[in-house]
């Protein structure tokens, strides 16, 4: 589900006791896994001939 991330977006989204992922409607590949131990942010790049790969960029229990 692609959600313009800001701050008042990310607060507003439930904890979950199973995973959720949301995509960013601005940044192509920057993505939200939402889960009960918090936020995950990740970036999806191709890299090797269009192999795709996710790159941990941290978490935050803070949210929501």
């Amino acid at each position: 589900m692609p959600v313009t991330f800001t701050d008042r977006s990310l607060k507003s989204l439930e904890k979950e006791t199973a995973r959720k992922e949301f995509f960013d409607a601005g940044c192509e590949g920057l993505r939200v896994r939402l889960g009960p131990r918090g936020l995950g942010f990740s970036l999806s790049v191709r890299v090797d001939g269009g192999k795709r790969k996710r790159i941990a960029l941290g978490t935050t229990p803070q949210y929501p």
